[in-house]
């Protein structure tokens, strides 16, 4: 048998010696399980390849030390989701204009529902006609 795929069929692959890639994936691994282990388990992919290249001058890829990280079974811990804090009620204001938005007179009563923008013009108070080329959009 002949061919690209002759070490495939006859198994030939199985009684070489490991490759030098092997042998420095195997100390990869070590030092991968030493780095994960110092870190109480906690650290992932990015920060066990951090601590490799920056604290242990060693180089390899990201995802070198994902697939060393998968052979070896080392997985990092995630972070908790942030939630807000439950339980706590909505501030409640006083109620200055009584429900009343009507105005009698210019410069008697401002009300609006458009939320603060980031420009320095002023909202004209009710009564005093629409406002024209007005935008509400945030600049």
């Amino acid at each position: 048998m002949t061919g690209p795929y002759t070490e495939i069929l006859t198994g030939s692959w199985r009684s070489r010696p490991p490759s030098a890639r092997d042998i420095a994936d195997a100390h990869l691994l070590n030092t991968i399980r030493d780095i994960h282990a110092a870190s109480r388990q906690t650290y992932g992919v990015r920060r066990v390849h951090a601590e490799l290249r920056l604290g242990r001058r060693t180089r390899c890829s990201r995802g070198r030390v994902e697939r060393l990280m998968v052979l070896g079974g080392l997985q990092g811990v995630h972070r908790r989701r942030w939630r807000h804090a439950g339980g706590r009620a909505p501030a409640v204001f006083e109620d200055h204009v009584k429900r009343e938005f009507v105005a009698d007179a210019p410069d008697k009563l401002w009300v609006t529902d458009i939320p603060p923008s980031t420009s320095c013009r002023e909202v004209p108070p009710p009564g005093t006609g629409p406002v024209k080329g007005g935008s509400t959009a945030l600049r």
